[in-house]
């Protein structure tokens, strides 16, 4: 297994398909070279994933952005190779010189299954542990010169492929009767699957399209920044990760991945009136701040207050940014921020948020009607398809890892958590929470939301037990946390108390 940082491209080795010949041409253009042993050699591709998921943390190397390659070959021939490769006095394991390719095949070799009869298939090196694919390119070995000569032009290196390792049997001196081969293609039938599909596979992309993409970014090459401007507790940490995986980005790796995190800004953009802030004359100071992390990637900023300072942003920034507007459905907002923020009573919470998010609609309602040019995608929308990012900007939807996700839910997965966040309330709190935004009933039409009861809201939840016992679970939780507060604040009154009495 090769990485090259630089040239950015993964080449994962397959056993007996000239990988040896691959490595020796690309071993100079490599960072990371995963040899020694065989079984270190020829790891899997979500392997790589895992042991180097650090180098992939890193600014413009998140792993999507590499192109995958490994080669595969016909599972008969690949197991005939296999024999071949045995019935060398040098071979590591050799095989008795006598032995024919029927009885290789009938002992059940542990080149091709192991002891406890899990087969060994070519395909498990390029697929996630759910099977799905993960590689951009996967060469026919019958192709893989023209194929790796290819590859080297979109990666632009220049080098040459040797033969190595070369089989002193050929393959025409193992012939495999039909009844055996038989029995070989249904055995390998998960491989033959895939293999008779690299070719439809491979025309998808190739190394040329993936790495002038890479280079000019997708959203162009003048563009550095992406902002999402959305309200706090709306979705906006899983949607900027996203967006991330699509454009090759970089989100702050701070708290909630926002770019007020930055420990060199929080003085500036943390400050406790940052919901007041416009920042005016900061915003190039910020700025530097942006290009020192990112690295040349697009840096995707996401902080909740920038809602409030669209205009100097777009001044400072202009045509080197995107932009985005979103918001969530209320009834989430307020029960996300009442669990993370307040502590009892209820009703004083939901009066605060209710008002807080009305104010916080207005502003992005305002802040599109003065940048019309600017398109909007609902938290909602998003969920039911993130595809729809992508349409908005002319993007094809790129496949990526599973996204961090925000710290405190420890969901990683693209899902509405309306269900989870809002069964935090009660029927009859919910009856409350529409009472606090009744006067405020011309922002949820404008968003597509709507005034709900309590009793029809919690039944629209209805089959989704599990979320719900989570929701319950978090009110529970909530409620521990607050009498645990109580209890803290009434025994360190009890001390002051007979402390002075002592006095």
């Amino acid at each position: 297994m090769l990485i090259g940082l630089e040239k950015k491209f993964i080449f994962i080795a397959n056993t007996k398909t000239g990988s040896t010949s691959i490595q020796r041409a690309l071993v100079p253009f490599s960072d990371i070279r995963h040899g020694g042993t065989p079984a270190r050699k020829h790891i899997s591709v979500r392997d790589v994933q895992v042991e180097y998921a650090s180098v992939f943390t890193h600014p413009g190397c998140d792993f999507d952005s590499f192109f995958k390659f490994g080669i595969m070959r016909d599972p008969a021939d690949w197991v005939s190779s296999w024999f071949r490769y045995r019935k060398r006095k040098q071979a590591r394991f050799p095989l008795p010189s006598d032995m024919t390719f029927e009885e290789f095949w009938d002992q059940r070799d542990w080149t091709f299954q192991s002891k406890e009869g899990e087969k060994n298939l070519q395909k498990k090196r390029f697929v996630s542990e759910s099977g799905d694919l993960l590689m951009d390119r996967i060469i026919p070995y019958p192709e893989l010169a023209q194929q790796f000569s290819e590859i080297c032009d979109g990666l632009d290196i220049k080098t040459t492929l040797e033969r190595a390792n070369k089989s002193r049997i050929r393959a025409s001196e193992v012939p495999i009767a039909p009844k055996l081969r038989r029995e070989l293609e249904q055995f390998f039938e998960e491989d033959y699957d895939l293999y008779h599909q690299l070719t439809e596979l491979n025309s998808r992309l190739s190394p040329t399209v993936h790495f002038s993409r890479s280079k000019t970014r997708p959203l162009g090459a003048e563009i550095d920044y992406m902002f999402l401007f959305a309200p706090n507790n709306s979705g906006s940490t899983i949607m900027s990760q996203y967006i991330a995986s699509q454009i090759d980005g970089y989100v702050p790796p701070f708290e909630n991945y926002e770019g007020q995190n930055l420990p060199e800004l929080q003085d500036i953009m943390m400050s406790p009136d940052r919901w007041s802030r416009s920042l005016e004359n900061e915003w190039p100071q910020i700025r530097k701040a942006f290009d020192a992390r990112r690295e040349g990637s697009v840096f995707v900023e996401a902080s909740p207050p920038n809602i409030k300072r669209v205009d100097p942003i777009r001044r400072e920034f202009g045509d080197a940014a995107q932009y985005v507007f979103s918001i969530c459905n209320p009834y989430q907002t307020i029960a996300s921020c009442v669990f993370n923020y307040f502590a009892p009573p209820i009703e004083r919470a939901v009066d605060t948020m209710a008002s807080r998010w009305a104010d916080r609609a207005a502003t992005i309602r305002r802040a599109m009607e003065e940048n019309p040019d600017i398109p909007f995608l609902s938290y909602e929308a998003f969920c039911e398809d993130p595809g729809q990012f992508n349409r908005l900007f002319g993007l094809q939807v790129r496949p990526h890892t599973p996204l961090d996700g925000k710290k405190s839910t420890q969901v990683s997965e693209i899902r509405n958590m309306a269900t989870r966040t809002i069964s935090f309330f009660s029927e009859s709190e919910i009856d409350y929470v529409t009472e606090r935004l009744t006067p405020h009933r011309d922002l949820l039409d404008h968003f597509g939301h709507r005034l709900e009861t309590g009793a029809d809201l919690l039944a629209s939840f209805a089959g989704s037990d599990e979320e719900i016992e989570l929701g319950e679970r978090r009110r529970a939780q909530w409620e521990a946390g607050a009498k645990r507060r109580i209890a803290k604040r009434t025994s360190r009154r009890v001390a002051k108390n007979a402390n002075r009495e002592g006095d």
